[in-house]
Formats: structure tokens, C-alpha cells, sequence
């Protein structure tokens, strides 16, 4: 992938270091996902304040749009949803084992990556990505337990439309060059947006619907 990038480096503390890294054979895609990753992470919180959408945290849609990106979207998405759907048949098959909870995760794990090796034989994918979605079907089961199975089913989906909006981000071809132009912009304009959303105190949109009688 090219970048055409400024050479123009006056008043800039973090240019230097991009143009040091891409000598260093650091690829460039690398590079502004890096950067980028931070503003994804703010969007993330932003809809859970701002919004009022739930996820299973900021790490699930994040790294899930990181996967995403090192997988292509399609077989991303096909990964996903074997996951999901192990995890979710692993945990009904031994539901009445009566073990404790580590033993009975462990045993989940065991056999969503034994679903997922088998699933090898049909797609090709890194490991890398490969064991990020194995070691997320962690949290798939913990929201399961935990929620009601509507509710779990909502927080999942949430998840997931997040981290396809996040994987669209990431992989905006000119974000990237942007973020590798002026990266202080998208530093400091990133710490300026969490401080913002951290002090924020109002109703979220998702509840201006929800209490529109009282309002």
C-alpha cells in the first residue's frame, strides 16, 4: 500500500517517528492502525455514553475490528459466528456437569478451538487472529452465564455491529493516510474527545425514546 506522505516535519513531534518506522521497514498499514486504534476505542465508549449502545466492553469490538481487518471481513464474520455458536453449544452440552468455573471455561475453549482447527480444513486464516477469536469466546460465555439469553443475544449483536464499524474505520484507505500525515491531530484530537465523553452527564440518545413521557 502508498502512502504519500508530507515531508514538511515543522512543529511536529510525531511525524519524525512515523518517517523513522517506515525506514525501519515498519509497513504503513501498521503504522496507522496504530494510531487509529485510539479514535476507534473513543467511538466505541462515545456510543455507549452518547448513544446509549451497549457492547461487551471497549477490548471486544475493538480487537474484534483488528481481527477483521487481518482476516478480511468475510472470513472474519465466518469465524465469528463459529465461535458464537460453539461456545454457545458447549455451554448447553455441559450445563449439567456440575464443574467449577475455571474447569468447565477451560473445557469450552478446548472445544471451541478443536471446532475451529476442524474448520481449517475449509479456511485458511493466521493464527494470530485465529486465537484472538478462540480466547474472545471467553467473554461470549461469561455474558451468557451471566445475562439472560435475550439479553446476552443483544449485547453480542451490539458487539458486533461496533466492531464492524470500527473494522470500516481501520480500514478507510484514506483515514490511514490521514493518520499518517498529521498523526498529532489524531493524537491530541483523540485524548480531547475521551475527556469530553468522560465528563459528560446527559440523557443518552437511546433514552430520550426510552423516557420521552418524563422529558
Amino acid at each position: 500500500m502508498g502512502y504519500n506522505i508530507p515531508m514538511l516535519v515543522n512543529l511536529s513531534f510525531l511525524k519524525p517517528l512515523v518517517f523513522l518506522a517506515l525506514e525501519k521497514g515498519i509497513p504503513a498499514q501498521t503504522l496507522s492502525v496504530l494510531l487509529l486504534f485510539p479514535l476507534v476505542v473513543v467511538l466505541i465508549a462515545a456510543a455507549r455514553y452518547l448513544v446509549g449502545i451497549k457492547s461487551l466492553g471497549i477490548f471486544t469490538p475493538g480487537i474484534l475490528a483488528v481481527v477483521f481487518l487481518q482476516t478480511g471481513l468475510k472470513f472474519g464474520l465466518v469465524f465469528f459466528f463459529l465461535v458464537w455458536g460453539a461456545v454457545t453449544a458447549g455451554r448447553i452440552l455441559t450445563k449439567g456437569f456440575h464443574l467449577h468455573y475455571l474447569a468447565r471455561m477451560s473445557l469450552l475453549i478446548w472445544g471451541v478451538s478443536l471446532a475451529v482447527f476442524v474448520s481449517l480444513f475449509l479456511l485458511k486464516i493466521s493464527l494470530f487472529p485465529l486465537l484472538i477469536l478462540i480466547l474472545l469466546g471467553e467473554n461470549l460465555v461469561e455474558v451468557q452465564i451471566s445475562r439472560g439469553e435475550k439479553e446476552a443475544i443483544s449485547l453480542i449483536l451490539e458487539t458486533l455491529i461496533l466492531a464492524l464499524v470500527s473494522w470500516r474505520i481501520l480500514s478507510w484507505e484514506g483515514l490511514q493516510k490521514a493518520a499518517l500525515s498529521q498523526p498529532e491531530i489524531f493524537v491530541l484530537g483523540t485524548a480531547i474527545l475521551n475527556i469530553f465523553i468522560g465528563r459528560f452527564t446527559g440523557l443518552r440518545l437511546l433514552e430520550y425514546k426510552r423516557f420521552r413521557r418524563l422529558v
